[in-house]
């Protein structure tokens, strides 16, 4: 049986993202057989794979989460009990695979005596076969046994994978069919976040029940005690808690993930995490949920941060869904204005700050595969950066294009972050323009030659409404949100 691999696996194991190998599938270049890929079609088309490291992938998720600015993982390795449990699964499918492949040796060492017993018990000499066709049956025996059909080339593509399988648990989700994999000491739930798939649940620590699954199939290990209480009914059906819970084995879990109708307002009392100086006038401003609360959002969106002065500002959050605990907003210092004023001078580490949310429509479409176009101009940058973390956890974009107005000879804020994706990521581009007529052109050769099938603009009123003017940009495919430059949300 042909060896075969999802395209999510083997994306992982060329060390590229999973819309790379979908493109070149798309264009022909590497072929298919029901959703999957054979070891040697991946070899075919990434020659120069490397398959004694993942230095490559290393590479790149390690620049997604210093971009993200979150989750740093203390350890890459499960945790010894799900690592144990993975390690006995492979060893018990190794020792019947052992025993199978030494029962076939045996029968066919032990051909001619069974031959001998059976022919024995023949009446007629019409019944027996010659010595000579016995030693053509087992000779042929003998090389179909030795003939694994796996050669020197694709054996460790099949190690790695298999390999892959014990340091990480892979899940798909039905319906939908989508897959990801579990890293670490990450829960389900935690690594669904992380690739941008909005599942419900909750509280995330085991006790409200809103991230309830039924598994499918594959086995899973529980990880965090839970006291919310199963159903008779839900213990039948193999129901987990996906916050406590991470695959020991390939699994599939009955889930769906929710749209933007089902995303609750909500309140939430936050704490001030720190308060960093991006530039000279922009802060960044990270807040922290409770562990028992956290925000649940799409990434683009915007909520309202209240001061315990009762200083009130609508602001779009500048971090992903992906990191639930740690919002991020950027800021621009203003002393005239008293909610900046109060953020720059009086707020500190630990105070709190209520965050009632979230809102917005200016959110990533997954189901629209093509190039997407993110254009940023001033503090607009800001729910640029949260849709282009979720772009790049979602990773399904055939290619991201970065663009930023920067109207003063400065380069745009946090210009190094927006770099190294573009050093990581061979699918993002990203270019800055000095001002709205360079935009224009810029865009209007993007469109040209990327076709992209979505295209975010954030920025202050006046720079999207001459963008508007300008019919450089479509209007199916465009979402715009308006950012004034000290980076509150302004009204359309």
């Amino acid at each position: 049986m042909t060896h075969r691999l999802s395209v999510s696996r083997a994306a992982r194991l060329a060390g590229v993202s999973r819309a790379v190998l979908q493109a070149k599938i798309s264009r022909g270049d590497l072929f298919t057989f029901e959703g999957k890929v054979t070891p040697k079609d991946l070899l075919r088309v990434f020659p120069g794979l490397d398959l004694a490291s993942n230095t490559e992938l290393d590479r790149v998720t390690r620049i997604k989460e210093n971009a993200f600015g979150k989750r740093i993982r203390e350890r890459v390795l499960p945790n010894p009990e799900v690592l144990m449990s993975r390690l006995r699964i492979a060893t018990q499918a190794l020792a019947i695979s052992k025993i199978k492949l030494a029962r076939i040796d045996r029968i066919i060492k032990n051909l001619e005596v069974l031959y001998l017993e059976n022919s024995n018990k023949a009446n007629g000499a019409d019944e027996k076969i010659s010595t000579n066709a016995l030693k053509q049956i087992k000779d042929f025996l003998f090389e179909e046994f030795n003939d694994t059909g796996i050669d020197k080339e694709t054996a460790p593509v099949m190690a790695k994978d298999e390999l892959l399988k014990i340091m990480t648990g892979q899940v798909t989700l039905s319906p939908g069919g989508k897959e990801f994999f579990v890293s670490g000491n990450d829960s389900i739930l935690e690594a669904a976040l992380g690739a941008g798939i909005n599942l419900n649940w909750g509280c995330s620590n085991g006790n409200c029940g809103l991230c309830k699954a039924n598994l499918i199939s594959g086995k899973t290990e529980k990880i965090a005690h839970h006291d919310f209480a199963f159903s008779d009914a839900e213990k039948a059906s193999n129901t987990i808690l996906m916050c406590c819970h991470t695959p020991i084995t390939k699994i599939e879990l009955e889930a769906e993930e929710l749209g933007l109708s089902t995303i609750p307002m909500q309140k939430i009392k936050c704490k001030v995490k720190s308060i960093n100086l991006l530039e000279p006038d922009i802060l960044e401003l990270i807040l922290q949920t409770p562990r028992s609360k956290r925000l649940r959002f799409f990434a683009g969106q915007s909520v309202s941060l209240t001061t315990g002065k009762n200083l009130q500002r609508d602001i779009p959050i500048a971090s992903c869904p992906c990191d639930d605990r740690n919002i991020q907003f950027h800021i621009r210092q203003n002393d005239k204005d008293g909610f900046a004023g109060y953020i720059g001078h009086t707020l500190k580490p630990g105070d709190t700050i209520t965050i009632d949310g979230p809102t917005g429509e200016f959110i990533y479409n997954e189901e629209l595969t093509g190039t997407a176009l993110f254009i940023a101009a001033d503090t607009g940058f800001a729910p640029i950066q949260g849709l282009i973390e979720h772009t790049m956890a979602v990773d399904n974009a055939a290619s991201i294009e970065l663009l930023r107005i920067q109207a003063s000879s400065q380069k745009p804020y946090l210009d190094n972050r927006c770099r190294s994706w573009a050093d990581a990521l061979d699918e993002l581009a990203y270019q800055v323009v000095p001002d709205l007529d360079a935009a224009d052109f810029a865009i209007r050769q993007l469109i040209q030659e990327k076709q992209p099938a979505q295209i975010f603009v954030a920025g202050p009123t006046d720079s999207l409404e001459k963008l508007k003017a300008s019919r450089s940009l479509s209007k199916q495919n465009t979402k715009y949100l308006a950012v004034a430059p000290s980076g509150y949300q302004e009204s359309n």
